[in-house]
């Protein structure tokens, strides 16, 4: 699953830029007639891919990033474990 380079959105799979999302789909309320509808649902969709967003599987949280792409403090503990780990295997 994961992000589609095309901009699909596949079933189970959330915006990466919530704050994008909600931004357009307030702009969709006032700019279409009944919201949510197809045209308005089409329309937030295609704006947030021209915009740059992606969608990622909703099934993988990604808690090592926060949303703007920059490294969590259980990130960057995750990363020295790893790390430490390495280095022990290399002293055996």
């Amino acid at each position: 699953m994961g992000a589609d380079p095309h901009g699909q959105r596949a079933e189970g799979s959330v915006p990466q830029n919530p704050r994008l999302w909600e931004m357009l789909v307030a702009q969709a309320k006032q700019k279409f007639p009944t919201y949510p509808s197809l045209p308005a649902s089409k329309w937030v969709h295609a704006e947030y891919v021209k915009r740059g967003g992606i969608f990622v599987s909703s099934k993988k949280k990604d808690s090592r990033h926060d949303l703007r792409g920059r490294q969590t403090r259980a990130g960057k503990k995750e990363e020295e474990l790893k790390e430490q780990a390495k280095g022990k295997k290399g002293k055996d």
